[in-house]
């Protein structure tokens, strides 16, 4: 055999090596390798039974393959279900006005989920489930890793008993009332002492729940879980006091507090400012919070969204803005007390997007070195006691931003009305 023939085999045999090989491939994608087990195909059916939908969503789970079935995913090696994701596809589009509330799965939920024995993921987030409470026996689904029933419809007391997931990784119980829901169905909690059950928890989110009952220590029990790295706990009704805080172990929280509209005492921040790892903090519009906002919020070296807004917080606007500040991007002090002038340091804050410092007490002209703010896409200076010709980063003589003569190149709305500016702006058009 030539050289040329044994070349023109080795390809052929490659060839049919590789597409043997892909073919190996989409069977795994499209299924587990070894097909849905009966147990598991019959517990959906009978999932199935207890649910209604309007617009055939389920339309798929039929037959003996249920890893190919909507929202169902397999273990690619056992068969076994591992998954059930059926949140609503398509909620209501506030921007379109378009509500696809038939979309919606209400219904019952039934016990069958127990028999599937691997599952790890379970969302039935954003349909409609007619105030019906949460299942106790969730609480008994020792596998689960994710859990979200966010805007589904359910009200009620939330289950102690989902304490016991110890392996939950993400819990979302948001209950916030939207157009999707013809009621308005609330999920309440008089204590959240079963979190700490919850050893594995990364993400919680209870926006919208009651916790107007619970004890003051919450603060403490949320201390306890080790691995947490995103809260959110915003309208919750959460009670004004808070019992003396400890030292903060949240070294993992990395994403977020989300604590707006609730009823705080300053003690709240005294403890957020101590979180070091913390990314985005969102404790606008907090009913109690008054006095002089904490200064530690400029030092924590990750901080990139702070919004302490509509609150009756005051600050002096050089120290506030004028520490470090090293990552911040999104920064919302509008309606509160911050007076004094704007600092020069304003411009070392390079990775701003967004700035409001509006409904404050801000006096003295705006200092030119924000035009150093090249990432800047919104400013809102409104409704200060702000006074002076307009800076030179409006009138163009100085470009820090090397952007062909453009000012602030990233700059989308600016507002800066009730002061006492004079000057003019340019054309950016002509930019």
């Amino acid at each position: 055999m030539s050289a040329a023939e044994m070349m023109r085999t080795f390809n052929v045999v490659g060839w049919a090596l590789l597409i043997i090989y892909l073919l190996s491939r989409v069977s795994v994608c499209h299924g587990a390798a070894t097909g849905c087990s009966e147990s598991d195909r019959k517990a959906l059916i009978d999932f199935r039974s207890g649910i209604v939908d309007p617009e055939g969503r389920l339309h798929s789970w039929q037959g003996s393959e249920c890893c190919q079935w909507s929202g169902v995913r397999c273990d690619n090696k056992t068969g076994a279900v591992t998954a059930i994701d059926l949140h609503n596809p398509h909620p209501y589009d506030p921007y379109s006005s378009v509500w696809y509330g038939f979309w919606n799965l209400s219904g019952r939920i039934g016990p069958s989920l127990l028999r599937l024995k691997s599952l790890r993921y379970l969302d039935l987030s954003l349909n409609t489930f007619q105030g019906i409470p949460i299942p106790d026996f969730l609480g008994s689904l020792k596998e689960l890793r994710y859990l979200n029933l966010s805007n589904a419809g359910f009200s009620g007391a939330i289950p102690a008993n989902i304490g016991n997931l110890t392996k939950l990784q993400y819990l979302d119980l948001t209950s916030v009332s939207n157009v999707l829901n013809d009621f308005n169905p609330q999920l309440i909690a008089a204590d959240i002492q079963w979190v700490t059950g919850l050893a594995s928890l990364r993400h919680l989110a209870l926006n919208g729940v009651n916790l107007s009952s619970v004890e003051s220590n919450w603060v403490q029990v949320l201390n306890m879980l080790p691995s947490l790295t995103e809260l959110h706990l915003s309208s919750c009704s959460l009670p004004g006091s808070i019992s003396s805080i400890q030292p903060v172990n949240f070294t993992l929280l990395k994403v977020s507090y989300r604590l707006s509209s609730n009823s705080f005492s300053m003690k709240i921040l005294n403890w957020i400012v101590n979180v070091s790892s913390l990314v985005y903090v969102d404790v606008g519009d907090i009913t109690g919070l008054y006095g002089r906002t904490p200064l530690g919020f400029s030092k924590l070296p990750n901080l990139r969204y702070l919004d302490l807004s509509m609150n009756n917080l005051s600050a002096s606007c050089p120290q506030l803005l004028g520490g470090s500040w090293a990552r911040i991007e999104i920064l919302k002090l509008f309606g509160n007390r911050i007076h004094s002038k704007i600092p020069s340091s304003l411009g070392n804050m390079t990775s701003l997007d967004e700035l409001d410092l509006s409904n404050n007490n801000i006096k003295g002209g705006i200092p030119s070195s924000i035009g150093k703010l090249c990432n800047l896409k919104s400013l809102e200076l409104s409704n200060n006691n702000l006074d002076g010709v307009l800076p030179e980063f409006v009138q163009r003589t100085e470009n820090y931003c090397r952007s062909g003569g453009s000012p602030l190149p990233n700059l989308i709305s600016m507002r800066m009305s009730s002061n006492r500016l004079v000057g003019s702006l340019p054309d950016w058009r002509a930019s």
